[in-house]
Order: structure tokens, then C-alpha cells, then sequence
């Protein structure tokens, strides 16, 4: 499963160890109300947080 997500963060111009970071801190906000995890894949964690990320 991890493969699969480091090849779907690099197909779609995602920095995998930054995505795998920034879900593991957001990980807790979701266990705690929000149940549509969804949010957190590649796919959707750039269209949706991405610009949150930038250093």
C-alpha cells in the first residue's frame, strides 16, 4: 500500500515524504468528526491543502 501511494503522490507532482507528513498530522482532525478521509489522498490532498504546505 505504501508503494502504491509514494506512485500515485509522484504521478501526480507530489512531494511523497511532504503528503506522508502533512496526513500523519492531519490523521487525528479526521479520527475526531470528519469521516470522509478521502480529503487525505494524493489527489485530493493537492487540490485541497497543498498551498497550505509551502515553506
Amino acid at each position: 500500500m505504501i508503494y502504491s501511494f509514494i506512485a500515485t503522490c509522484k504521478a501526480c507532482g507530489i512531494e511523497p515524504r511532504e503528503w506522508f507528513e502533512d496526513v500523519i498530522r492531519r490523521i487525528p482532525e479526521y479520527e475526531n468528526g470528519r469521516s470522509d478521509v478521502t480529503h487525505l489522498l494524493p489527489k485530493n490532498w493537492k487540490r485541497n491543502f497543498n498551498d497550505c504546505n509551502q515553506r
